[in-house]
């Protein structure tokens, strides 16, 4: 999923690593630069991984060729080491911000972390999961399995997603149940008998298209309420930009 918010700043949900997961993402990744987008928010939070492939060709889009993705390494066998292959999707200079949550595991953590480690991403949200192993199912014969890990997964840095987790560079834990439902609650008291009952009954397709874009607005509005993390990105981008128009000014 993408779209693009107020600022020029572009945002990408990727909820599972999946063969198809990096030609999916560049395709929202070219659809945004091309409607002008400034910088990218790539969400990954509730993401609980998938292909180890999918976060190599993902980490793709967004370092240049030849940098170090994850390594693999076991009591076993050799270590083996994912480099990006590629010349990158997202222009060098375009700053991006990655979301992730304590449901952030495996191959977002990865995603994350090779990202945070080349300095190529702000990671911001809470602390993730811990999935940084591997595993293989070994069947047995009452047809029940035996799950063995078998290698670690190390980040460019060398530390160890297992034992650490990713933690971001900027902690912004989410709103509680609680204030959750208190902001809800709030909403509907405020739109609790209003004088315009007919017009806030117009179905989408009845309503003009300035009408559509109001609710779209208030929809995106309300989400930010909700949605402590995803504001916190879009406050930093825009000072990022901000802060970078500056430079250029004062270089000028």
């Amino acid at each position: 999923n993408y779209e693009m918010l107020p600022g020029g700043i572009g945002l990408l949900e990727l909820t599972t690593f999946s063969r198809v997961a990096a030609s999916e993402l560049r395709k929202g990744i070219d659809d945004l630069l091309s409607q002008g987008a400034r910088a990218l928010i790539l969400d990954l939070r509730n993401n609980t991984g998938g292909l180890l492939t999918g976060a190599q060709e993902v980490a793709d889009l967004f370092l240049p060729p030849k940098k170090l993705v994850v390594t693999t390494e076991s009591r076993m066998s050799r270590s083996k080491s994912y480099m990006t292959t590629r010349p990158p999707v997202v222009p060098a200079d375009m700053p991006v911000v990655v979301l992730i949550n304590r449901f952030s595991a495996s191959a977002s953590e990865i995603v994350a972390g090779a990202l945070q480690d080349h300095q190529r991403a702000l990671v911001l949200g809470n602390e993730t999961f811990g999935k940084g192993s591997v595993q293989t199912i070994i069947p047995l014969e009452d047809g029940s399995g035996l799950r063995l890990t078998t290698a670690l997964y190390y980040l460019p840095s060398g530390r160890s997603i297992q034992e650490v987790r990713i933690q971001p560079d900027v902690v912004v834990d989410p709103l509680s149940d609680e204030e959750v439902e208190a902001l809800e609650e709030s909403e509907r008291e405020s739109s609790f008998g209003e004088e315009n009952l007919e017009g806030h009954l117009k179905t989408e397709e009845k309503q003009t298209k300035a009408e559509q874009g109001d609710a779209r607005r208030e929809a995106f509005e309300r989400q930010l309420e909700v949605d402590r993390q995803l504001t916190r990105a879009i406050d930093l981008l825009k000072s990022w930009n901000i802060f970078s128009n500056l430079q250029l000014q004062q270089a000028s």
